[in-house]
Formats: structure tokens, C-alpha cells, sequence
């Protein structure tokens, strides 16, 4: 059945996106954890975001700035680097430094235990490989291999895990399907993995999200909400076939997922948001959970007017209040990406990248917020 403008119009009121609510500027600080003149700094849910007590690390990218009117903001003729950028303050000042400890040469299988309850301790994913720190990530072991899972294609994962002990681990990944209805290098499936004994071997748990699975769903966020119960946002996106009276379709937008298996198997829990009104391919979610059992959700929104917003829930990811603007002056779709954590105080930081007008390179800015 072809889609129509009305269908359209309903999920678009029903994701919350028409009556958006706004924080006062009393309520939230904003920040710059990276900026440079000529660069473009970008990505941070491709790296990762870690925080012990008032320290918060943040891997991210660095390369040359080109204004591209409809595409990522940077020159892909030019070497593009990562980043690292750490607060020792709970982000008042910031320090950064390119790094080289991300290298994909020479992976090996890990042939001793990672120790999870190390205080100092931090895990990074990315596609089939990871890599892991035991100093706040002045240092960094790897790149290691996942196995293959018994699955037949190519790992595409990104950093999302739950310490439980010294030796146990779960991982949220993700795989290449060819049955997934996105283009080619977009056609990912969420699963979980755990291990028991400090990485050194893997078990593939559940899919995380079900029928219909050719929806994409990767770079996940998840909480454990109490016991063993989790919440996890998924970013998925699904292409419509072209139609002659509408053209491109594809809705790309922010599920959740519940499982209290501890991660065994799942099942969807609600929608939570559009990320997209366009072909911007939308965004990846972060979620933090609050002092007080309440969670919420940040996201890039790459619709017009292009920004940061957000979500809370207080009956765990059943149901969503309004959405809530953090940013709306951004110069263009090319922003997002977020990593979030919760601070000592019970204030959530959530990094992401934008490029505004006064700054139109792209960079790694940051908003402090409670709900």
C-alpha cells in the first residue's frame, strides 16, 4: 500500500516533534569540549564517552573543514585523525590531544583477562575489534578480535557494554544483513554478546530487536533499569521503495528495546522519536539513567530547525514526555552523534558535535542538564 501524507503527518505528531518544549537557559549549561579554527571535529558516538567521578573522557574526530552543502563538512582529501578530550573537572576546562592507540594493525585474540573492576578501567568497540584501558585511557590495550559469532558477515558495532564483576561483561554489537531494507553500508542488526571470564571468551545472546528485522537497528545506548532488566535506544531506519507520487521515503528514528533476561532476549518497548524529516540518515540515541529511576534520551535531530533534543521517561521507556529542544542553532544537518553520562551531582552530560553560526566549523560542545 503506498504511504500517505496523513500516515506521515500522524507519526510526525505522535513522536512529539510538532510541540517540543524548551528548557529555560537556568536550567542547563552549555559548553565547548573541542574547537579549532579550520577543523572539523565530529562523531562522538563512533568513539565513545567514559566518566569516573568528575573525570570525563571523550574519543572523537578530527579533520580538515570543507563546507559541503550536503554533506559531512569535512575534506575527505585530507588525512582526518582522533582525538582525545578530557575534563578533570566535571567540564569546566578541557585538554585534547590526537592519539594513535585506535589502530586497526595487527589485531590479535586476547590471551590474558581484562580486569572489570579495575576503578580506572574502560572499553572501547568499534566493527569486530576492541581495545581497553586501565589508566582513564591515558594508555590503551589492543586493537583484540571478537570472534564471529557464528554469524556469516562483517561486524559493525560501536561502544555500548554493562559491567556486572570482575570477569563479566556485556556487550551491545552489531552485524552486517543483507536482508536489512537500508543501503549497503547501513544494513546492521543489533544482537548482545556477554563474556565470563575478562573477554577472553564470547557467547552471542539475543537479538535485540525482532520482526520485522529488515528494519536496521545499530549504535544502541542501554541502562539497567533494576535487577535484571535493561533498557536500550536503537537507532534503526527503514527505506520505503520509491514511489512516482512521493520519491524517496526513508524513516529513520530512535525504538526501544526491554529485556529482562539481562540481555537474553527482547522485545520493543516503545517508539520514542524521529531523528529525521528528510534523507540525513538520522541519528544515533544516548541514554543516562537518573538518581531518581527516571531515564532520558538525547539524540541530533537532522530535521529543520537542525539541533539536540530530548526525551524523559519515568516508567521505564514504556511511555516519553515531550520533546525537550537542548540546542535548535545549528548551521546544518551535519551534527549529533551524542555520548551521555551522569555526573556525582545528578546532572546528565551529553557531548555531541555541531556547527552554529558563530562557529561554523563543526566541533565537540557539550550541555550540562537535569530534568
Amino acid at each position: 500500500m503506498k504511504p500517505t501524507s496523513f500516515n506521515l503527518l500522524t507519526c510526525i505528531l505522535l513522536s512529539g516533534v510538532l510541540h517540543p518544549a524548551s528548557l529555560s537557559a537556568l536550567e542547563m549549561e552549555h559548553g565547548i569540549a573541542y574547537y579549532e579554527p579550520g577543523r572539523h571535529a565530529a562523531w562522538p558516538a563512533n568513539g565513545n564517552c567514559w566518566n569516573w567521578g568528575d573525570e570525563i573522557l571523550i574519543l572523537h574526530t578530527e579533520a580538515t573543514f570543507y563546507d559541503y552543502k550536503h554533506q559531512h563538512n569535512y575534506d575527505r582529501g585530507k588525512p582526518g585523525y582522533a582525538r582525545l578530550s578530557r575534563s578533570k573537572d566535571g567540564g569546566k576546562t578541557w585538554e585534547s590531544e590526537r592519539t594513535r592507540a585506535f589502530s586497526r594493525e595487527r589485531p590479535t585474540s586476547l590471551n590474558h583477562k581484562m580486569d572489570f573492576s579495575h576503578p580506572d578501567f574502560g572499553f572501547r568497540s568499534r566493527d569486530e575489534l576492541f581495545w581497553y584501558t586501565l589508566d582513564r585511557g591515558m594508555s590503551w590495550e589492543g586493537p583484540f578480535l571478537y570472534p564471529d559469532f557464528g554469524l556469516d558477515n562483517a561486524l559493525t558495532s560501536r561502544t555500548d557494554y554493562i559491567l556486572y564483576d570482575e570477569d563479566t561483561m556485556i556487550c551491545f554489537l552489531s552485524v552486517k544483513e543483507e536482508d536489512v531494507s537500508a543501503p549497503g553500508e547501513l544494513q546492521d542488526r543489533a544482537f548482545t554478546a556477554w563474556t565470563n571470564d575478562g573477554g577472553l571468551t564470547w557467547s552471542r545472546q539475543g537479538w535485540m530487536t525482532g520482526y520485522p528485522y529488515q528494519v536496521r537497528s545499530v549504535m544502541s545506548s542501554t541502562v539497567v533499569l533494576q535487577g535484571h532488566e535493561l533498557l536500550s535506544v536503537v537507532r534503526r531506519r527503514i527505506d520505503a521503495h520509491e514511489e512516482e507520487d512521493f520519491g524517496r521515503m526513508d524513516l529513520n528514528f530512535i525504538e526501544a528495546e526491554y529485556s529482562d533476561t539481562n540481555g537474553r532476549s527482547w522485545e520493543k518497548r516503545s517508539m520514542v522519536a524521529f531523528t529525521d524529516l528528510t534523507h540525513h540518515n538520522g541519528n544515533p540515541p544516548a541514554l543516562a539513567k537518573l538518581p531518581d529511576g527516571r531515564v532520558a534520551v538525547m539524540y541530533g535531530f537532522r530535521g529543520y530547525p537542525f539541533g539536540i533534543r530530548a526525551k524523559v521517561s519515568e516508567d521505564g521507556g514504556k511511555t516519553w514526555g515531550h520533546e525537550i529542544i537542548l540546542r535548535d542553532d545549528a548551521r546544518n544537518y551535519d551534527l549529533g552523534y551524542p555520548e551521555a553520562v551522569t555526573l556525582p551531582d545528578g546532572r546528565i552530560f551529553v557531548c555531541y558535535y555541531i556547527g552554529t553560526e558563530d562557529r561554523p566549523e563543526q566541533h565537540i560542545a557539550y550541555t550540562i542538564w537535569k530534568p
